[in-house]
């Protein structure tokens, strides 16, 4: 037996067996992806705010495997009903800071969860030991903060029903594997942005390759959600890194029709990395 849905203006058709495939697709899409029947979807029992988080440090387990990404949408796609359905678009961004190449921003990749009938975009960063330049001066294996806080959001070039965010950041040993954000510094239709603290420790080489730098923020993503507005519309959006050190932080964030600011305590030492826009999908 069959029945039909859409996602988007693009009807797919569900064979409603024990072996069967969840096919979904939406107008932008280079081609389908298939969901299968048995995977369950991050919200099944979860809160809005619970089913991001856990998003969130579900992709961030996934990153730090060095999972690429086509096997990190599989995974979402087989175990989290989370369907990709926007069409590529651009991969990743690179900046120059002060010491040379420091970040890779990587714009959203969106996400569909039939089950759920929500909407799933995730963004992230990397950074390189570049930043190890802008640590206070100190000894080994002692802990310091690089600057005030760091930001990061997420901008979309149209307004959406927003549901959740969520943002999870994860470290080099010694630091925790992973932290999830407490509190969003700006949220609203257009997307959603953080501010946290980075930390950096040098450490003994003891195979005398040069790499003695640990960073508590060394890769992240966040993630946010949205549910369907009954008018359809191409979304697509980008990611914006700011990076402070010596005594500037980032006061603020600020998240608009496709655009993202950060607010410095001073007019010096600081960066930002903005990404390509990310693929297009169409969301209804």
């Amino acid at each position: 037996m069959t029945k039909r849905h859409r996602i988007g203006l693009v009807a797919a058709t569900l064979a409603c067996s024990a072996s069967a495939l969840i096919v979904s697709t939406a107008p932008g899409t280079s081609a389908a992806t298939a969901a299968p029947s048995k995977c369950s979807s991050a919200s099944t029992g979860r809160t809005e705010q619970q089913t991001n988080n856990y998003v969130s440090n579900y992709v961030a387990g996934l990153r730090q495997k060095g999972r690429p990404q086509d096997q990190i949408d599989s995974d979402l796609a087989q175990n989290l009903c989370l369907v990709r359905i926007d069409n590529g678009g651009a991969t990743t961004s690179v900046v120059a800071s002060s010491a040379g190449s420091a970040v890779t921003v990587t714009p959203p990749r969106i996400y569909w969860d039939n089950q759920a009938a929500r909407y799933y975009a995730i963004s992230g960063w990397k950074l390189s030991n570049a930043i190890k330049n802008d640590m206070p001066a100190t000894g080994l294996n002692v802990t310091k903060n690089i600057g005030g806080h760091d930001g990061f959001a997420t901008s979309f070039n149209a307004s959406l029903l927003l549901t959740g965010y969520a943002l999870t950041y994860y470290g080099d040993p010694p630091f925790a594997s992973s932290a999830n954000v407490a509190n969003a510094s700006a949220a609203n239709s257009y997307g959603a942005g953080y501010s946290f603290q980075d930390k950096g420790r040098n450490v003994y080489d003891m195979a005398g390759t040069g790499d003695n730098f640990r960073t508590n923020v060394r890769s992240g993503q966040e993630v946010i959600s949205f549910k369907k507005s009954g008018t359809c519309k191409s979304v697509y959006g980008f990611a914006s890194y700011g990076h402070t050190w010596s005594s500037t932080a980032v006061n603020g964030v600020g998240v608009g029709p496709y655009s993202i600011s950060f607010q410095w305590s001073t007019t010096s030492n600081k960066w930002t990395a903005a990404s390509q826009p990310g693929g297009t999908a169409t969301v209804c």
